[in-house]
């Protein structure tokens, strides 16, 4: 029998959770599992089919694209095999196909929803941590980039929304936390830095928030050749107007 408890999942005794975000790591009962390579890629590209059954002859031949399939397929059955007694808990085998264990936890899955949870309806308690890491960052692999950048989007999207919050709340400090991740995760992402210029200016950090803004407008020309948008000067607008005399940034020196 299957029981949730606490984000997790119990098999029998035994609590089973994958985790994608930041690196890759499969715990039992809280304890991480030594995991062969093979067997890490075979779960996560299980685990980003979101549950789906897929075809043994599919993920063979993703998973090792410049083997035979013959050879491809005696590594799928190697990496089956290297999970040993655990194997039946994680991957669900039937004839042809294969398929993550539906009882077993994946922190992508449960961000993504938290995510969206977020974007649905208001928050004022949002762990701002479960957003600080893309989808296995140091994995090359093709297969995985369509995920990771469709979730690194999302994570960059509910940061500047949880910054944004938080300085209407007048949380400055979770504000800048959550806006400074994501300017860390897209250092030319000008919303993300909009954010953190509102929080700073918010607080009264109108000097750090003028700092701050010098530095993207000389990032912005250096790397890309253009000017920070107008949006970038209304929120300095609203903090600097009396001192600008309604003047764009763009003629600040």
């Amino acid at each position: 029998m299957v029981v949730a408890k606490s984000g997790s999942y119990h098999f029998g005794m035994r609590r089973v959770s994958l985790r994608l975000l930041g690196s890759f790591e499969l715990q039992v009962d809280g304890e991480p599992l030594t995991v062969s390579i093979p067997a890490q890629r075979l779960l996560a590209m299980l685990a980003l089919d979101h549950g789906k059954i897929v075809e043994r002859a599919y993920v063979a031949g993703t998973l090792w694209p410049d083997s035979t399939d013959t050879a491809a397929r005696s590594n799928l059955r190697s990496a089956l095999s290297s999970l040993g007694p655990l194997r039946r808990i994680v991957v669900g085998v039937v004839p042809g196909r294969l398929q993550l264990a539906e009882q077993l936890h994946v922190d992508l899955h449960e961000y993504r929803e938290k995510a969206h949870d977020l974007l649905d309806r208001s928050c004022d308690n949002a762990p701002i941590s479960a957003f600080a890491f893309d989808l296995l960052p140091h994995w090359d692999e093709a297969w995985v980039e369509p995920e990771r950048e469709s979730f690194r989007q999302l994570r960059l999207h509910i940061l500047e929304h949880l910054s944004e919050r938080f300085t209407r709340l007048g949380r400055f400090a979770e504000a800048m936390e959550a806006a400074l991740l994501a300017v860390e995760g897209a250092p030319l992402r000008e919303s993300a830095h909009r954010a953190l210029i509102r929080a700073l200016g918010a607080e009264g950090n109108r000097g750090e928030a003028m700092s701050r803004y010098a530095l993207l407008r000389e990032m912005l020309d250096r790397e890309l050749g253009v000017e920070p948008s107008f949006e970038i000067d209304d929120v300095l607008g609203e903090f600097f107007r009396k001192r600008l005399g309604g003047s764009s940034m763009a003629d600040v020196g």
